[in-house]
């Protein structure tokens, strides 16, 4: 099990329900404890630190500030969240026995820490008192002197150190209406206003994209000092991009007067459909493009199989036949090598050639193959006719013309 763990400063309920699109797997307690099992979708993200950024940009999003910890249990979690600590997995236990004494008193579930804050006090006073300086020194204690001088609540303790007790949180339940709020009193032009409300539709569609719902339908409401004013929005296709709301939006305020200071301002869902191909995400519509080629990919590999049908993935060689491989998904990063002059289009494997007597060769580049793999000693052409333009080159060894792709 790996939990990302997040003790905020203020309630983050909102950025918990934008989680979902993270992992399926998400707790809160009292609000401002919020907790993601990764395991399950790690793989998803390509790993722990693809989702730690994806995590930080939602609470970005959200301006909320707090302390993450990455670790191995969820009862484990709070007692490391004195600053930032992202332990790899297999740590954690041997890192927690090295905490101070102190520290004991955040381990478990934080749902009771506010009820056993003076009874958790209290005992870890107690243990300083008697010597004990860190948790290890604790877990040597054997049960029954745990039981004799510390109670029931140092031998709850000793099982949540030890992994022999599991803790029970809360799970998140997302709520049936998203509204976003803002406060407007500091707004003194059209430009800032509309710069708000943008702020406020990235939020919702954080939110929407977690539950895979796409808008419809949005109420926005302006709170003024005497009164409001309230315009629904209602759209015939289902909208995925802030980009298109924001023009719609301000033509609305064109033609909204009011006479009343703004005090703050409301945006409400009030009606969603289902996501579908396409519609995925308001802003990284390359997502979108991924799903549907991967969709068109699936029906190349069933017809010529997985080997042969992919992306194409740039490695590190100088030899055409191995400066590519294809791979299931496309590359995070490709090897800053300019092939600008090779074509995109290359045979599976060089075919003999003879230059026609109307073409023109300009030559490009040598090429020499490590001596481990049957030599190879080569000089590559543009062979251009007035109907093609091929890749070809002279083999130095075998004395032979060779045609190794086409630019068309």
């Amino acid at each position: 099990m790996r939990i990302l763990y997040f003790q905020s400063h203020s309630p983050c309920i909102a950025l918990g329900e934008a989680c979902f699109a993270l992992t399926p797997k998400v707790w809160l307690a009292d609000k401002k404890h919020l907790f993601l099992e990764l395991s399950s979708t790690a793989q998803c993200f390509k790993g722990e630190k693809r989702q730690l950024e994806f995590f930080t940009s939602l609470a970005e999003l959200w301006s909320t500030q707090g302390i993450l910890v990455l670790t191995d249990r969820p009862q484990w979690s709070a007692a490391f969240a004195t600053q930032n600590t992202f332990l790899a997995p297999g740590e954690s236990e041997a890192a927690l026995l090295k905490l101070p004494i102190e520290r004991l008193a955040y381990c478990g579930n934080p749902s009771t820490f506010e009820a056993e804050s003076l009874q958790r006090q209290a005992l870890v006073a107690f243990m300083k008192r008697v010597g004990l300086k860190t948790i290890f020194d604790f877990t040597r204690l054997n049960a029954t002197a745990i039981s004799r001088r510390f109670g029931r609540l140092g031998i709850e303790l000793k099982d949540i150190i030890q992994n022999e007790s599991e803790i029970f949180l809360p799970p998140l339940i997302p709520s049936e209406t998203i509204v976003e709020t803002m406060d407007a009193q500091e707004i003194i032009s059209m430009e800032a206003l509309l710069f708000c409300i943008r702020q406020m539709l990235v939020k919702i569609e954080a939110r929407l994209r977690a539950r895979m719902l796409s808008l419809t339908s949005l109420k926005l409401r302006l709170h003024l000092e005497q009164g409001k004013l309230e315009k629904t929005l209602s759209f015939s296709e289902p909208q995925t991009t802030a980009s298109e709301l924001i023009p719609v939006i301000r033509e609305l305020l064109n033609n909204l007067r009011w006479d009343s200071p703004l005090l703050n301002i409301d945006v409400e869902v009030l009606e969603t459909a289902p996501c579908i191909l396409g519609q995925l995400s308001l802003f990284d519509l390359a997502e979108n493009r991924y799903a549907e080629l991967s969709k068109y990919l699936e029906k190349w590999q069933i017809r010529f199989g997985k080997e042969s049908v992919g992306f194409a993935t740039l490695l590190e060689s100088h030899v055409p036949e191995r400066s590519w491989k294809i791979t299931p998904t496309p590359p995070r990063e490709n090897v800053s090598v300019d092939l600008s002059h090779r074509p995109v289009f290359l045979y599976s494997s060089p075919r003999p050639y003879s230059p026609p007597q109307n073409a023109r060769l300009v030559p490009l580049e040598k090429i020499i193959a490590e001596w481990w793999d049957e030599g190879s000693y080569r000089m590559y052409f543009i062979s251009q006719t007035p109907t093609e333009k091929l890749w070809v080159f002279w083999d130095f060894l075998k004395q032979q013309w060779f045609v190794h792709g086409s630019f068309h």
